[in-house]
């Protein structure tokens, strides 16, 4: 999709499949430099979220992303499973914790849904299974977190 004239800019959701792969990019040559961010889902997320800037060229998915909305697949949730949730809207601030997080674990605490590197705001990937304990801030803006960790709930 070509941003603006076949996708405008701004935040998307989606409800994806195992192998789920989408790019935002700078242009269509197909080359690795085209890509601004190229994410691959290897689960069943519960949701997943996108923004598109308006300096993008534009936007690549594939079918295992399925259709992507402007509004998002799941309101304020009790329990945390995989996928990319908004703070605030979808889950509440605080501190949660995951009983049962395998190895490969990996959550991040975001500042956007750009998919880029300065967007993380803390992230965590765990080599050995556990309990899992991390405090989401009222100023984060989101938080994303791998099958492996299994659900999250909130403790305090």
């Amino acid at each position: 999709y070509r941003l603006t004239s076949d996708i405008p800019a701004g935040r998307y959701y989606s409800d994806p499949a195992d192998g789920c792969h989408f790019q935002r990019v700078r242009g269509f040559g197909g080359s690795p430099a085209d890509a601004i961010t190229d994410t691959i889902i290897n689960y069943n997320a519960g949701q997943w979220i996108v923004d598109l800037l308006a300096t993008d060229a534009g936007f690549v998915t594939d079918a295992n992303c399925g259709t992507w909305f402007t509004t998002p697949r799941r309101g304020l949730l009790t329990a945390i499973t995989p996928g990319t949730w908004i703070v605030g809207a979808q889950m509440t601030p605080g501190t949660y914790r995951a009983d049962n997080s395998g190895p490969g674990c990996y959550w991040t605490r975001l500042t956007s849904f750009t998919g880029a590197f300065d967007a993380i705001i803390a992230s965590a990937f765990v080599a050995s299974p556990g309990v899992q304990l991390i405090t989401i801030a009222n100023t984060d803006v989101g938080f994303s977190t791998s099958i492996e960790c299994g659900t999250w709930t909130r403790t305090q």
